[in-house]
């Protein structure tokens, strides 16, 4: 028997132990999707001279240590934040505020606190600046379970919207009831906590904010050194909510874009920059005619409504006949003149001209809220304004199937739409389980070489990403797909894309794909100028002699990666709050099968 001796049997294997261990922190640490931070012990205070607090966790935008302040320089997005993990317990009454200065954007910045879980925006307070109708507020609330935000108020102030001086922000927290201050003085208070307990926090809406001095302290409730020195007017809900329960029963869609925080949503925005916020599709775009959003969705000759408020300047109104969901090009617009008091009407040609079909004097809408409605039976329609029939009977020129918003040198805010009347619905919406063809995708090619059918065909062979736009964006959904990568290629790849900035501009998207000929799987982000960043990848073993299929299940913070139906990464976070959804091919020749998607999971 032969001796076993150190160097020739105890040293190997304690190397290969060694490589072992080592090789499996390196993968647990890649798989992580987000790193774990322990908690800091209550009290705390930062004057950002370090850029310590960068290593927390964030949910959008871009932060960075600047002049020795906390910086957010996006301005696209809404309610981005950073939390810091600190140990506040559920009996703890404190006052937390923090110095802040509007920098670019429109002013949004503000504070979180009470954060259950300390990594996303879901089931936490926030007070914030809000600029609405030309005014600066704050408004404050909780975001709930599903991270929607539940306003439980907000006060308007006397500060200029455009101001750049420094304003110090805060809340005095206790045990059942929370007060908001500005400039050390109490605004509001007595508002009940949805939340006891947890992290704090600090975001922006729209908005450059630097952020500087932030203080969180014990304070003692009982004793109420902070003084309310005048009664401001309160508003007990935000003013951009709207309730309506008067349909009727010709209704067949309504939509009172509460999908914001995760609702279903087949709006496609083409042109100008659209989003929900606060229970309102927003086009915030100044500059620019016919900014247009159709829905995704064919109902032939109905009844379009609509309630909305111009926020800055005027030229809101109703796409009707279109001919695709994407383009004003082939439909009939109703809408306000943008430089006068006059309603107009008229079509659009097959070049993309306006032909005006009429108008008529009407008072300037200012900010006030106004509903327009465009009745359309098919041959003729007539035009409808705050109840008041302004124009019957107009000959119907051209005929398309969808319906849309549009706006002109103006930032509006609709509030909800409704289609009612005895028109059909041609295109039913996507269910959970079903799975569609690709042809009913409005597919276009962004780069590559596609050819769409049951089964669509990536065969450019470039060591580049090509991207193929699917025609449907969202906020939250599901959607899977099968992946057939070629057996000739092995560094092939194919994926998914989602919240890109349009249907042909994959800037700000998300991007999730298998890599290597199928042995990894890895994802990422598109930056503003379009170039990827990735962020994390996880190995695989897979038989690619048979196809695959990738699901996403995209919440309103994070999503879920399954492959096969299993479960393989959860809790990737999502950086934008809405956009469009497409398909990625490394090299070809890649085959994508069996699309399902399902809006608002």
């Amino acid at each position: 028997m032969q001796e076993v001796t150190f160097r020739k049997t105890i040293l190997p294997t304690l190397i290969a132990l060694t490589i072992l261990v080592l090789f499996n922190l390196g993968l647990y640490f890649r798989l992580s999707a987000e790193s774990v931070t322990e908690t800091i012990a209550f009290p705390y205070q930062n004057t950002f001279e370090t850029d310590e607090i960068l290593q927390y966790p964030s949910f959008g935008g871009d932060w960075d240590i600047r002049d020795e302040s906390l910086v957010q320089i996006s301005t696209t997005g809404f309610d981005l934040g950073i939390l810091i993990p600190l140990d506040i317990q559920t009996e703890q009454a404190y006052r937390y505020s923090v110095d802040m200065r509007y920098l670019g954007g429109t002013m949004g910045g503000g504070v979180i606190f009470n954060s259950q879980n300390g990594r996303n925006r879901q089931q936490s307070h926030m007070a914030r600046f809000n600029i609405d109708d030309n005014r600066l507020w704050i408004i404050y609330g909780y975001f709930g379970d599903d991270s929607n935000f539940r306003g439980q108020g907000s006060v308007p102030l006397e500060i200029d919207p455009e101001n750049v001086d420094w304003q110090r922000l805060g809340v005095i927290v206790g045990q059942d009831s929370y007060g908001v201050l500005l400039n050390d003085t109490l605004i509001v208070d007595e508002v009940p906590l949805q939340y006891q307990g947890g992290a704090i926090g600090l975001n922006t809406s729209a908005s450059q904010v630097a952020f500087d001095n932030l203080v969180v302290e014990a304070w003692d409730e009982s004793t109420p050194e902070i003084i309310v020195e005048t009664t401001p007017e309160i508003v007990t809900e935000l003013p951009t909510e709207v309730v309506s329960n008067t349909l009727d029963d010709t209704s067949i869609l309504f939509d009172d874009f509460s999908a914001s925080g995760g609702g279903p949503s087949l709006w496609l925005p083409f042109s100008g920059a659209w989003e929900f916020v606060n229970g309102a599709f927003v086009q915030s775009q100044l500059e620019g005619f016919d900014l247009g959003a159709g829905y995704n969705q064919a109902f032939g000759d109905v009844t379009v409504t609509t309630t909305f408020r111009h926020l800055e300047g005027q030229g809101a109104g109703i796409l009707f006949n279109m001919q695709t969901p994407d383009s004003q090009w082939n439909a009939h617009m109703v809408r306000y003149v943008h430089d006068d008091e006059f309603l107009f009407w008229g079509y659009f040609d097959d070049e993309g001209n306006f032909n005006g079909q009429g108008s008529v004097p009407i008072l300037a809408p200012s900010n006030d809220s106004h509903t327009l409605t465009v009745i359309n039976n098919g041959t003729t329609y007539s035009i409808v304004l705050d109840e008041q029939m302004l124009a019957p009977n107009i000959p119907v020129v051209v005929t398309g199937d969808y319906v849309g918003l549009v706006t002109a040198q103006s930032q509006v805010a609709f509030d909800d739409f409704n289609v009612s009347g005895n028109g059909e619905i041609l295109v039913p919406e996507v269910e959970a389980t079903e799975e569609t063809s690709m042809q009913s995708l409005n597919l276009n090619i962004v780069t590559g070489e596609w050819e769409f059918g049951d089964t669509i065909i990536q065969s450019a062979t470039e060591t580049v990403d090509y991207i193929a736009g699917t025609g449907i964006a969202a906020e939250t959904f599901s959607v899977s797909v099968t992946i057939a990568l070629p057996d000739d290629l092995d560094d092939a790849g194919a994926g998914l894309v989602f919240h890109m900035s349009g249907r042909d501009d994959i800037a700000n998207g998300q991007m999730i794909r298998f890599g290597s000929g199928g042995t990894e799987i890895f994802w990422g982000i598109y930056d503003d100028d379009a170039t990827f960043e990735g962020q994390g990848g996880a190995p695989l073993e897979l038989d690619w002699t048979e196809p695959h299929r990738l699901t996403l299940d995209v919440s309103a913070d994070t999503y879920d990666v399954l492959i096969d139906g299993e479960i393989l990464i959860t809790d990737l976070p999502v950086y934008n709050p809405f956009g469009w959804i497409g398909l990625v091919s490394y090299r070809g020749e890649v085959r994508f099968s069996d699309f399902a998607l399902s809006i608002g999971q």
